[in-house]
Formats: structure tokens, sequence, C-alpha cells
């Protein structure tokens, strides 16, 4: 539950089961040396606090050295990041969805990075920020604007939609 704001539930439950058998396999083989005579109990204790620090700690800098391409693969792309755009972010990134807002205003393009949502600062009227981004057909493009809110898709987008909600 703890990595689920971080990576999701989905992929915070599977990481904790991949990592508690790790954890499980250093204790045991700490737990065998002691018992042999081969560590002290200060080597021991130090083996399994470095081996539950480490399963904490692994999977951020692994996020933080391979975060994945924003511009890969489908998207849904935010124009706007009023606390509209970032709850609906948050939400789209929980169900697994790869999410990405672009906004103006540098003090909140700060404020939503601090969140942890993937967000460009830039003009969503200029198009050379679609030209970075990369749209694809089976994209979306959100426009939130306070007062409005439009979903665009293509063809290919609304057909997948349809076919996976039946």
């Amino acid at each position: 539950m703890l990595w689920s704001r971080l990576f999701g539930f989905k992929k915070a439950i599977s990481g904790g089961f991949l990592i508690s058998s790790r954890l499980s396999l250093i204790i045991a083989a700490s737990t065998i040396g002691l018992e042999l005579g081969v560590i002290t109990p200060g080597i021991n204790a130090s083996i399994i606090i470095m081996a539950v620090i480490t399963c904490f700690v692994s999977p951020i800098i692994y996020n933080w050295i391979s975060p994945g391409h924003l511009t890969e693969g489908k998207k849904t792309i935010i124009i706007g990041g009023s606390s509209t755009a970032v709850l609906l972010a948050r939400r789209l990134h929980a169900h697994g969805k790869k999410v990405i807002v672009i906004e103006l205003n540098k003090m909140r393009y700060q404020e939503i990075k601090d969140k942890g949502i993937n967000v460009i600062q830039g003009n969503g009227l200029k198009r050379n920020t679609y030209q970075q981004l990369e749209i694809k057909p089976e994209n979306y493009i959100v426009i939130e604007t306070g007062d409005i809110l439009l979903v665009f898709g293509t063809q290919t987008a609304f057909e997948d939609t349809r076919n996976k909600l039946g």
C-alpha cells in the first residue's frame, strides 16, 4: 500500500510479492549463517536491516533511473493543470494509463510535478508542444479549462475503449 500512490495499486502489489520472496531468502541465509556460527548476531542484524532498506529503496531508484519514455505508446494528454485535471490524471494513472499534463504556469507545473504526475511545461495552443509529444492515432487529448472539459480521440482510440467496455 505504501507504493500504490507512486506506482499504482497493481504494480505495488506485484512488486511486493517479488520483494517479499527476495527478503525471505536473505533472512533465511542470514539465519543459517548465524546458526552455523559463520556470522555474529551484529552482522546478522546488519544484513537484515540492509535487506529491508534495499527492498524499500530499490523501486524508487529503478523508477528514477528508468522512468519509461513519456512519448511512447498509448497515452492521454491533458491540457490544463487545474485540480480537476490532476484528479483525472491520478485516476487514469491508478488504472495503469499513461498520462501527461501540459501546464503553462510555472508554479502550477512545479506543484503537479511534486505530486508525481508526468507534466510538461508548455503552451497547449502551440503546435510544437504536440509535435514533441509524438501524438499517435490511439492517443486521447483532454482539454480542461476549469469551465469546460473536452475529450478528443481518434477512431482507433474510441474503438479500443468500446471493445474493452463490451
